[in-house]
């Protein structure tokens, strides 16, 4: 195994990261970003309500994504 090939650049923030098991090196997000994309999804889809996303992340939900 070549050292540091399990690490890469989120493509949202920048943060040098590698995989946790769930699934978000394949778009190449840190946990952090794939945490905050599923929860804007949830939002979207009707299964999380922006107060939740606020308590859960401590911001409020991005204008830029709502639907």
């Amino acid at each position: 195994m070549q050292r540091g090939s399990g690490i890469y650049t989120c493509e949202e923030c920048g943060a040098k990261t590698r995989e946790t098991g769930e699934g978000e090196s394949l778009v190449k997000l840190c946990l952090r970003c794939w945490e905050t994309a599923g929860a804007i999804n949830s939002v979207n889809d009707g299964n999380m309500t922006e107060a939740e996303f606020e308590e859960m992340f401590g911001t409020p939900f991005p204008e830029s994504e709502r639907l």
